[in-house]
């Protein structure tokens, strides 16, 4: 006996049947990988910046006065 809920069960079936064929998920976690990765190359390309922006200044090096000769 058919219950009313057999169609609902089949379009979910099929649906995850597909999406499992299709490999979406790993074709999702992909891109999200890429994304995530993405920004932290960003992240690393600004600190790199900031750091070198805020390096302290060196102090001069003191030149060697020149000892008299004999």
């Amino acid at each position: 006996m058919a219950t009313i809920l057999d169609p609902l069960s089949n379009a979910v079936h099929d649906t995850a049947a597909t999406l499992l064929t299709q490999q979406v998920p790993s074709k999702l976690a992909g891109a999200v990988n890429s994304f995530v990765g993405a920004g932290f190359d960003t992240l690393t390309q600004v600190l790199t910046v900031v750091r070198d922006l805020t390096a302290p200044a060196t102090p001069p090096t003191p030149t060697p006065s020149p000892t008299p000769g004999p």
